[in-house]
């Protein structure tokens, strides 16, 4: 009999967390599903041609059970002629997709001023890097700075 009680006082947890977890996996859906929706007219994972250059768009959907939100971090890749050079840039937005609130941005160039390749493009120096009001000088420190809203996948 002592067997039995042990058994069910150990699985009960289990099934107890079984409805959270598919509330989250739900929450997580649905967060994708307003990114999507939210980054559609950005055109993700295509180049777009410019006068100047090309951008490329992606994004990733994050949602925080810990927050209860639903942020979105976009990420552009911009190659651009300057001066006859080609230039070549990075920059990243984190925002809570339903409030249509930013919460960080970061941007750095991916090279020098004569366009030579930057050999660690995260330690670069960034032009802009900024979360919630703390400020940052590279996208190292960017992305410990948002991983309290998208946990360890930056």
């Amino acid at each position: 009999m002592a067997s039995v009680v042990g058994f069910a006082l150990v699985s009960a947890p289990r099934g107890a967390s079984a409805a959270p977890d598919k509330t989250i996996y739900e929450l997580q859906e649905r967060c994708g599903r307003s990114a999507a929706a939210a980054m559609a007219e950005d055109r993700p994972g295509e180049i777009v041609k410019t006068k100047t250059g090309d951008i490329l768009t992606n994004y990733e959907s994050h949602y925080s059970p810990e927050l209860n939100k639903c942020f979105v971090l976009e990420k552009h890749s911009i190659s651009r002629r300057e001066k006859g050079v080609l230039r070549a840039f990075n920059s990243e937005a984190l925002a809570d997709i339903l409030e249509n609130k930013t919460y960080g941005v970061l941007a750095n160039d991916l090279d020098d001023e004569r366009g030579k390749q930057i050999q660690h493009a995260d330690a670069a120096p960034a032009t802009i890097c900024e979360v919630n009001g703390a400020f940052c000088s590279s996208a190292i420190e960017w992305h410990s700075l948002i991983k309290p809203y998208i946990g360890d996948q930056p």
